[in-house]
């Protein structure tokens, strides 16, 4: 992370360009659902309770039209259980890293690609019937298009849309996810609400994740 922050500051200081850095610090709202169905017809649903978490941006456009960026996460997820169907652990902390690019086609339209290295969640049903949940790090690249609907002097509005690239990790098969989001920013002030999924093949099992994320943000540029 350091050596990245490092790595932008020397660009910024070194292009012609009229470059700009940003840092943006994020404060997230976030929770989830992960349901799992069994070749033989079983299903199971586990439920994360709402958490707060603190996330990092950092972006440098180093040309008229053109952005590099990354993001570092560390998300908790208390996944519920008052019906007492899960076995061992319940809480469990998960990082996320991504590297992106973006291409800002027009004034109101963008194109990004991001790279992202993270751990999701799966569960196995143990010999009582109770989950046991797992998590694995897998990587994938996500492309992404940014449209602004509304923009003035003061503030912007707008959504994106995001396509996760089908990839395969060690034991987690076939992960392909969509995302959509909204976006509004005022000065310095940002808020976005994303709603995502994938599905993931685990051996006998199949995986349908959905996430619900409030971000607040606010932006330093340099």
């Amino acid at each position: 992370m350091k050596s990245i922050i490092v790595f932008l500051f020397i660009l910024s200081s070194s292009t012609s360009f009229g470059a700009r850095l940003n840092i943006d610090f994020k404060a997230l709202y976030h929770s989830s659902t992960l349901n799992a169905v069994h070749t033989n017809g079983s299903k199971g649903e586990l439920v994360t309770k709402a958490s707060f978490d603190p996330a990092l941006s950092v972006g440098f456009q180093f040309a008229a039209r053109w952005k590099i960026f990354a993001s570092f996460k560390n998300i908790t997820s208390n996944f519920d259980n008052t019906k007492d169907v899960i076995a061992e652990e319940t809480n469990f902390s998960t990082n996320s890293q991504s590297l992106g690019l973006q291409w800002i086609f027009l004034k109101s339209v963008a194109f990004r690609l991001l790279y992202t290295s993270e751990e999701i969640f799966g569960f196995v049903v143990d010999t009582s019937d109770k989950a046991v949940l797992f998590k694995e790090s897998i990587s994938y690249p996500t492309f992404f298009y940014d449209q602004i609907l509304y923009m003035n002097s003061s503030f912007y509005l707008g959504f994106q849309l995001g396509v996760d690239v089908p990839v395969s990790g060690q034991t987690l098969k076939n992960r392909s996810g969509t995302r959509l989001g909204v976006f509004y920013k005022t000065g310095g002030f940002g808020l976005s609400a994303e709603l995502n999924g994938h599905k993931v093949e685990v051996d006998d099992w199949e995986y349908e994740a959905q996430a619900r994320i409030y971000e607040l943000s606010y932006s330093l540029s340099f």
